[in-house]
């Protein structure tokens, strides 16, 4: 990947390429020569195992100089995990966010709704993720 990224003139980024990753596999996304493959880790906290593998790749990008950003906005429950995350580590680049409104599912889960001003989200302060869900709303995508 990293060959192509000065011929695009632009960085090339991970995308979610970690989902459920082992630690011990790093060189396929790092590159043995430490010099790694991709110019901005992409991590999805809903596919990479949590919190915990996240800091984890994020001090592997750290190490490597790589910044990180999130991939994933599907809900607010995301994002939010997303910016409590990234406000912790010392290599956050960006928060991914889809300003489209009035997506159902990403509308109505969460009491709160996120919205950019001036291109950027204020990280909730409240307890927890500092969202609260809306359980009448989660009952109507119960499957089971």
């Amino acid at each position: 990947v990293r060959p192509f990224s000065p011929r695009l003139g632009c960085d090339v980024g991970s995308d979610d390429g970690f989902e459920r990753w082992p630690i011990e596999s790093t060189g396929e996304f790092f590159g043995d020569d430490g010099l790694g493959q991709i110019d901005v880790v992409q991590v999805d906290l809903t596919r990479c195992g949590g919190f915990t593998e996240a800091m984890k790749i994020a001090a592997l990008a750290w190490d490597r100089g790589l910044p990180v950003a999130n991939h994933g906005f599907t809900t607010y429950v995301n994002v939010t995990a997303a910016l409590h995350w990234l406000n912790s580590i010392p290599n956050a680049l960006i928060c991914e966010f889809v300003a489209e409104e009035e997506t159902n599912l990403r509308e109505s889960v969460t009491r709160q709704k996120l919205r950019a001003r001036d291109g950027y989200l204020e990280i909730p302060q409240e307890p927890g993720l500092g969202i609260d869900l809306d359980e009448e709303a989660i009952a109507k995508y119960r499957v089971a």
